[in-house]
């Protein structure tokens, strides 16, 4: 993860910096080493305590002065690109829970549970919510667990279920994550709670290495077309020539038996042959004509049916289609209501 920052090293000069660390790394760990890389502190041993500073910040509200939390990671710290920090080491009064930790930036206020009507003051960056005694929030509600929750403003206000007994419910359906606005309200145990940010600047573009989601990716199965064949066309007919040698060679044989034998029997049945041959051409015409009336007439009917079956799939594909690719205006009227088309719900999010 890459994040610019700008480091104020008084009385040495400000130093403009692109700092490349892993998401996961504590404010402690990129302050120790923003130490030992200053050439001016070069040799000398990092405090114990040493964490970061912001002094300015052109994003959350201008938010200046917060001390952030050694052992919070950076996705949890709430640093933003373009701030302006220092190195600091920090008292022991700020590690006590909700002590000092900047400018109140978003409200917590219990609705219901033992400590109905408490208000708690959330900074920018991150917050733990729940029993034990070294969270921001501590509750009273035994269904709450020690570390329950993490609630963290930035950009927007989200909180996270930190492996809790009882979960989160929101709108009485259990979630993981989700991202809340003023109106929203979430129950830890017999506890519920809503958060009201202040003064946020809704205009300000997301700055924040915290990607902010509500719901896992939409999934929607790929469109299998299947494969058609159309129905194959009537067979041509095979030309069948007039038979000519088989008309005159009877006419021939007849003529030479009766110059032979001189019996005019012999020339009339001869002449009978012709007869059967153009008979029988005349026959194999008409029927080699019905069987391609019978197979045009077959066809035709294979052809109505393979289009309304190739109709009935264009609108199954039509409506598939549309699901992997929802048009602009279905998926805008989705946004407010949470609808389908944003994402997938997992499986342990019934209804």
């Amino acid at each position: 993860m890459r994040i610019r920052l700008t480091l104020r090293r008084d009385p040495a000069e400000t130093k403009d910096l692109a700092v490349t660390v892993d998401g996961l790394a504590t404010v402690a760990d990129i302050a120790t080493q923003l130490w030992a890389a200053d050439p001016d502190r070069k040799g000398s041993p990092a405090p114990e305590n040493l964490s970061l500073r912001i002094d300015e910040a052109f994003v959350g509200g201008g938010l200046r002065g917060s001390v952030l939390t050694r052992t919070d990671n950076l996705l949890e710290s709430g640093l933003r690109p373009g701030s302006v920090v220092s190195l600091t080491e920090v008292s022991e009064l700020f590690n006590a829970p909700g002590a000092n930790r900047g400018p109140a930036a978003a409200t917590l206020r219990i609705l219901s549970g033992p400590d109905v009507g408490q208000e708690f003051s959330l900074p920018s960056g991150t917050s733990y919510i729940g029993r034990d005694r070294d969270v921001d929030i501590r509750l009273s509600d035994p269904l709450t667990s020690k570390r329950h929750a993490r609630i963290t403003v930035g950009e927007s206000v989200e909180i996270v279920d930190t492996n809790s007994a009882n979960g989160l419910l929101m709108d009485g359906r259990p979630v993981t994550r989700a991202t809340l606005n003023s109106s929203d309200t979430v129950t830890l145990g017999e506890t519920t709670v809503t958060v009201v940010p202040l003064g946020r600047n809704q205009a300000a573009a997301p700055t924040s290495p915290l990607v902010d989601f509500n719901r896992s990716p939409r999934v929607v199965p790929r469109f299998d077309a299947p494969k058609r064949v159309p129905p194959a066309g009537p067979k041509r007919p095979d030309h069948q020539p007039f038979p000519y040698i088989m008309l005159m060679a009877p006419l021939l044989m007849g003529g030479i038996m009766f110059a032979v034998t001189r019996n005019i029997l012999s020339v009339v049945f001869m002449m009978m042959m012709p007869l059967f041959v153009v008979g029988h051409y005349v026959d194999h015409k008409m029927q080699t004509r019905r069987q391609q009336k019978e197979q045009l007439r077959i066809f035709r009917e294979s052809m109505a049916a393979f289009r309304q079956e190739m109709n009935e799939l264009q609108q199954v594909e039509r409506a598939v289609r549309l699901q992997e690719a929802p048009s602009v205006s279905d998926t805008v009227d989705s946004i407010p209501n949470r609808g389908p088309l944003l994402g997938t719900p997992r499986p342990e999010h019934t209804g």
